[in-house]
């Protein structure tokens, strides 16, 4: 009997460190699991914070204002070189050869001559995608003329379109329908 009691004994005893192993064991796959997952919580937020930077700044960076700054480059700057320059990237060959002409880039003598002040005013777009490769845009402002002796403003229109090529969006279109007289 004693013998028996102690058979029961032990193996009761296997069994409780068996037990006890398998609950270590376990215990220490569900930490790693916990680590891990914490791990990849850490990498989602990460690449979500990330996410919401490049949406606040394309947020920031939006077809409005594209448009006014090649409006206002196109309308105020007289160097034709530098304008040239500052807008290449953002048109394409079309709307390029449209403003210049048809030698591109506009030639070297083609130097600053400062005869009169231009300035955009009152500037308002409105915009509206076409297709998901098409933007289209419809500006108005008053462009205002100085020189020494008088000043003038006239009320213009524009429609200027983006179109979504393999380098991005560049300027497709850029057409004047309409240049008022004085106010």
């Amino acid at each position: 009997m004693k013998k028996n009691f102690n058979i029961i004994l032990l193996a009761i005893t296997i069994i409780l460190i068996l037990f006890t192993a398998y609950n270590v064991i376990q215990k220490n796959r569900t930490e790693n699991k916990v680590i891990n997952l914490e791990k990849e919580i850490e990498e989602i937020e990460q690449e979500k914070e990330t996410v919401q930077e490049l949406e606040e700044e394309n947020e920031d960076h939006t077809f409005e204002d594209d448009i006014n700054w090649f409006v206002t480059e196109v309308y105020t700057l007289e160097n034709r070189k530098v304008l040239y320059e500052k807008i290449e990237q953002s048109a394409t060959e079309d709307v390029l050869i449209g403003l210049f002409g048809e030698e591109l880039p506009p030639d070297e003598n083609q130097g600053e001559v400062h005869s009169i002040d231009r300035k955009v005013d009152d500037i308002e777009i409105y915009g509206k995608y076409q297709d998901e490769k098409h933007y289209q845009g419809i500006v108005t402002f008053n462009l205002s003329f100085e020189d020494e002796e008088r000043s003038e403003s006239a009320f213009t229109v524009l429609q200027v379109d983006l179109t979504k090529k393999e380098d991005g969006w560049k300027i497709s279109e850029f057409e004047e329908y309409a240049k008022g007289g004085r106010q």
